[in-house]
């Protein structure tokens, strides 16, 4: 599981996702990225599984056509060519999260 910490946004626990370093586990010397997204962004998420985390986030270009997904309905994988890759991914997904969370705030506001 990669590493993450949890920051409040309008009171929502927003997972933030710690970059990628020389010391991180790869794949045949390939940075990966795997986590329960559905459980560890809840509430998030509203899906049954992985599957469908994976597909918002390539909806969201946060996956992009060049991130090879592996996912399992337990767990969003994705695997990177490089190291620059892993972090530009992540810096995304971060991002995504944030504002997903802000989203969350307001319609429930309504």
């Amino acid at each position: 599981m990669s590493k993450r910490a949890i920051v409040k946004i309008d009171g929502i626990d927003v997972p933030q996702f710690e970059e990628f370093d020389e010391f991180s586990p790869t794949v045949e010397g390939r940075p990966w990225f795997e986590c329960s997204m559905v459980s560890a962004c809840a509430p998030l998420f509203d899906c049954e599984s992985n599957y469908e985390v994976e597909k918002k986030l390539q909806e969201a270009k946060v996956i992009l056509p060049n991130n090879d997904c592996d996912s399992e309905s337990c767990a969003l994988v994705v695997n990177f060519a490089s190291l620059k890759s892993a972090n530009a991914f992540i810096k995304r997904l971060n991002a995504y999260l944030a504002e997903k969370a802000k989203r969350l705030v307001a319609a429930q506001s309504f």
